[in-house]
């Protein structure tokens, strides 16, 4: 699987932590190719409806964070509604064990290449 991190710039801007390139079209404000900006941050400061870089042993996902009825898990959810000839989402959400986490990067920008 290939990896979303791009190499690290040193900035003294506190609010990036490493650039990342998104490889996915899971998310539609976030073009495939785009280079964005990651912040880490803890658990606790979790915003739901914000987006993050989520993750762990088996997978790196961009997704939108939801509260979820168990405290146990968060919803992790796409913001493409383009949906199979069946009717089902492409990118349904899906539960993330909160103990599965090994890493959690806010997004904090986003640069896309223009082409006049």
């Amino acid at each position: 699987m290939p990896s979303l991190w791009a190499d690290s710039l040193k900035n003294t801007n506190s609010t990036m932590d490493k650039l990342i390139v998104n490889c996915d079209d899971a998310m539609t404000e976030y073009p495939t190719g785009c280079v964005l900006s990651v912040k880490s941050t803890t658990m606790d400061a979790v915003i739901p409806g914000e987006d993050y870089l989520i993750v762990t042993k088996e997978y790196e996902v961009i997704r939108r964070i939801q509260t979820s009825g168990n405290d146990r898990y968060f919803m992790a959810y796409s913001t493409n509604t383009k949906k199979h000839p069946d009717g089902r989402l492409i990118h349904e959400p899906f539960p993330v064990p909160w103990a599965a986490v090994v890493g959690l990067y806010k997004i904090t920008g986003l640069a896309v290449r223009s082409v006049l």
